[in-house]
């Protein structure tokens, strides 16, 4: 067993995990889901940081003036000689995810811009994660659809749901790929 878990290795443990937990917890218990996936990376002797620290502005507000992480902390860090090899934020479903404004809590727009010069259609996880992949540089300056531009480093993004969607995935898409980040979900809805 490798104390550097690799992609592959760190997805299987998120899927396995949520697997058990739907089977041990049901269905309305989706925000204890990091406190098992956070106990089971370790018990597999990789090193996690709970609440990973985030500084700096992540997205727009309502108005299109910059805004600071509500959470400034990643749910979990799988890290390496204290250094991030991956990052996981988990959320209980995906709720209003794009449909930014009135009503909507966690969709966000980035303060990354698209290829077209857009500003990204995103969700606060998946900010809170694009700034922390861009430490040293603010994500403003980034227009791009490609993710060697918004995640520089390829330093693997997990958003894990206990339940969404499936056109709350579709929403968040065009910004996962960007991020080359991952959303895994147990339960799909239609």
């Amino acid at each position: 067993m490798s104390t550097t878990p690799d992609v592959k290795e760190i997805e299987i443990e998120i899927r396995s995990t949520l697997a058990e937990f739907l089977k041990e917890m049901g269905a309305k218990q989706g925000r204890h889901i990091h406190a098992k996936l956070d106990e089971r990376l370790r018990n597999r002797g990789w090193q996690v940081l709970r609440e990973y620290p985030v500084a700096g502005e992540a997205w727009l507000d309502n108005l299109g003036n910059p805004a600071p992480a509500k959470s400034r902390a990643i749910d979990l860090a799988v890290c390496s000689g204290g250094k991030p090899v991956a990052f996981i934020e988990v959320e209980s479903d995906l709720a209003h995810a794009g449909k930014v404004g009135l009503g909507s809590h966690y969709s966000v727009k980035s303060l990354s811009r698209d290829a077209r010069g857009h500003h990204c259609m995103s969700y606060q996880s998946l900010e809170r994660m694009a700034v922390a992949v861009n430490t040293g540089r603010s994500i403003v300056e980034i227009t791009s659809d490609k993710p060697q531009s918004h995640n520089p480093h390829a330093i693997p993004l997990f958003l894990v749901v206990h339940n969404c969607k499936k056109s709350e995935i579709i929403a968040l898409e065009p910004r996962c790929k960007s991020l080359g980040a991952k959303i895994i979900c147990e339960l799909i809805r239609s």
